[in-house]
């Protein structure tokens, strides 16, 4: 959605140009030599000055000064935003706005927000003539869809933050054959009693060399490949610096990264030799 409103504005401006520079190009016919050529001439000048009326988007043209000289029926809700009309100066902001385009010679985009929800400005100087057109895009639904990821993606923390199973995302490299960390929980860092700011960036390998000899890894690639998620069960990790049984999910996500959500069930494999070692005791 957002990439279609930028390539929407973006057709608008451009269309609008060459527009402009027809017009330009268009020289005086001998219309008594020629009325084919009039007659085609004519149309064309017809057309184009139709264009920003039936442009279903604001269209304007305000002077160097800042005095509205045309406004098509599009911006009839941002005129009344700016409390103004055709013949009148916009507002001092919007005045400074031309004022700075007319002395950069080169246009610039702008937000602004009205009654129906938000826009973005283009203003485009036209210095041989001073003024400047305005062409303005809704982007309203761009900016909902914007805020809406903003607090998916804070909904997202929160769990992810709160989870008490240790969470850790990983971004394959070098075709699968190593995995580097992008993100991990809170949980994580207290189970593998690890600073996250630490690992982020570096390599699973590096960071728990057991990884392969646990069988983690093979795990890890299967999931990138076929994007079939994985259940690893509890199994002994050891290392150098930690050793524990644990056990693991892995997924595979849209983009493309894998995510391991995993629990450190020492605890209970240690109760479950106890209780075998009890029984067995009372057996003999």
């Amino acid at each position: 959605m957002v990439m279609g409103c930028e390539k929407g504005r973006r057709k608008l401006v451009e269309e609008v140009r060459t527009l402009r520079s027809k017009l330009a190009r268009l020289e005086p016919v001998e219309f008594k030599a020629n009325p084919v050529e009039q007659m085609s001439a004519e149309q064309e000048i017809k057309s184009l000055a139709k264009f920003p009326s039936e442009n279903p988007n604001p269209v304007l043209r305000v002077s160097r000064d800042g005095t509205i000289i045309y406004a098509n029926e599009a911006s009839s809700a941002l005129l009344r935003e700016w409390g103004c009309q055709i013949g009148q100066r916009l507002p001092e902001n919007w005045c400074k706005v031309v004022s700075d385009v007319f002395g950069s010679g080169s246009g610039t985009e702008v937000e602004v927000e009205y009654e129906h929800g938000v826009l973005s400005l283009t203003f485009e100087p036209v210095e041989d003539f001073n003024y400047v057109n305005i062409y303005a895009l809704d982007i309203t639904e761009r900016k909902q869809a914007e805020q809406a990821l903003q607090e998916s993606e804070i909904r997202f923390r929160e769990l992810f933050e709160s989870m008490s199973s240790g969470v850790a995302v990983y971004e394959a490299i070098n075709d699968g054959e190593d995995f580097v960390f992008k993100d991990m929980n809170r949980a994580g860092e207290r189970i593998e009693k690890i600073n996250r700011a630490e690992i982020i960036g570096k390599k699973v390998t590096e960071v728990f060399p057991g990884v392969k000899k646990l069988g983690l890894f093979e795990v890890f690639q299967r999931v990138w490949r076929t994007g079939k998620p994985e259940y690893h069960p509890c199994s002994f990790y050891e290392d150098e610096r930690i050793f524990q049984w644990v056990e693991n999910h892995v997924y595979k996500l849209p983009s493309g990264e894998i995510v391991a959500v995993y629990d450190d069930v020492t605890g209970r494999k240690q109760a479950e030799e106890k209780l075998t070692d009890y029984y067995s005791k009372l057996k003999a």
